[in-house]
């Protein structure tokens, strides 16, 4: 059933807008699946890192605690 000021399916209009549509929901896909990937490597990084601080840490104590200077 057709809405009134609708174009009529299978018209240029018609397949225009839903290309149009077709390309927004796949460049959204994509974005989002970039951020996505984004989001879980500085996750990982943020780990990483404090992983090395506080191995950093222990070393710097280790040192401090020992009364080496070098």
């Amino acid at each position: 059933m057709q809405h009134k000021g609708e174009p009529p399916i299978g018209t240029r209009s018609y397949d225009r807008i839903m290309n149009g549509i077709f390309i927004f929901i796949i460049i959204v896909a994509i974005v989002l699946a970039i951020v996505g990937g984004l989001v879980k490597a500085v996750n990982f990084l943020l780990w990483v890192g404090i992983i090395l601080a506080i191995l950093a840490l222990i070393g710097w104590l280790l040192r401090s605690l020992s009364g080496r200077n070098r």
